[in-house]
């Protein structure tokens, strides 16, 4: 079996490719922000959180797991540390123009909770941008362009062949 690892710019669609690949596959979905929301939701801020929920991330101990992230966090850097030696992985990458994520990072609901905070002071924009250079630099297994309609995503993603590559 082989776990996978999605990743993608801020709005990029990573969400949207993770549950089409757990219907696809059956497995299950973690995602840091979901832990940073239920943790903020518990009254838990800053460096703790972010712990607390990077801890519950790594915990599992399934292969049969898809994992979630843009790909340029420390976090993402130690959770890719702790994987890659413990399991099969498949890194499917999310690519995005960064004005379509900006567009659709600014048309989410304001009540959504946004865990895409600036690093070091940067905008979101200069965030986006940045994740951007450096998703330039890294590989993947394969690369999904999601500048397209949302039926020409999911046939891209669809078009993998899942069963052979889980299975292995």
């Amino acid at each position: 079996m082989a776990a996978i690892i999605v990743t993608g710019n801020i709005a990029s669609g990573k969400s949207s490719a993770s549950h089409l690949l757990q219907e696809i596959t059956g497995y299950d979905i973690i995602c840091l922000d979901k832990f940073r929301l239920e943790l903020y939701k518990a009254g838990m801020h800053g460096i703790a959180l972010e712990r607390a929920a990077e801890k519950n991330c790594l915990a599992s101990n399934s292969d049969q797991v898809i994992y979630e992230s843009t790909g340029t966090t420390l976090f993402y850097k130690r959770m890719m540390r702790e994987l890659f030696y413990s399991r099969k992985l498949i890194h499917i990458h999310i690519s995005t123009k960064p004005e379509l994520c900006e567009y659709r990072f600014r048309i989410r609901n304001e009540n959504q909770f946004q865990v895409a905070p600036p690093y070091n002071g940067m905008t979101v924009k200069q965030s986006i941008r940045k994740n951007n250079m450096e998703h330039d630099r890294m590989m993947f297994d394969y690369r999904i362009d999601n500048n397209r309609t949302k039926l020409e995503f999911f046939n891209q993603i669809r078009a993998i062949p899942w069963k052979s590559l889980i299975l292995k």
